[in-house]
């Protein structure tokens, strides 16, 4: 073979294996933002371990302050939820089938050591330490509490 036609066979080949200004989901931001008591994750964080329907996306600031209301204001009226104070909490926005905004909320009152800001928390038991709420931005439905079990 002739050396130049090999030179650009080989430049070929590693142009298209590698993707031309292909951007890969971990380099894309996985925190759209936070403060000291919760974390949005931008809708670049995998979620394939949760059961959600629709698709993921990035809230606003005043979204996700309005979702925290609506679930603030519906546990206030239930029993068996320690003082807010005491939860930090993640935050995952998608649209539902119908294209309506759902934010997903995780709140815990311990992280085990874990970056809370990067990591998403799954825990079995510890009780009301450990729960998980949705609310509908749209409807201002607050739905699917689970409260963590005692082991």
């Amino acid at each position: 073979m002739d050396k130049p036609i090999f030179i650009i066979a080989i430049l070929f080949m590693v142009l298209f294996t590698t993707g031309c200004n292909r951007q890969n989901v971990e380099d894309l931001p996985q925190v759209a933002f936070s403060t000291d008591n919760y974390v949005v994750f931008s809708e670049y964080y995998d979620v394939s371990f949760l059961s959600i329907e629709g698709k993921q996306y990035t809230p606003t600031t005043e979204e996700v302050e309005k979702g925290l209301n609506l679930i603030r204001a519906f546990l206030d009226k239930q029993s068996g939820i320690r003082d807010f104070s005491e939860y930090k909490t993640q935050i995952i926005s998608y649209t539902n089938n119908s294209g309506e905004k759902v934010i997903y909320a995780n709140y815990f009152c311990s992280t085990f050591g874990a970056d809370w800001t990067k990591e998403f928390l799954s825990v079995d038991d510890g009780g009301n330490c450990f729960f998980n709420i949705k609310v509908n931005l749209q409807t201002e439905e607050v739905f699917d509490l689970i409260v963590n079990g005692e082991a």
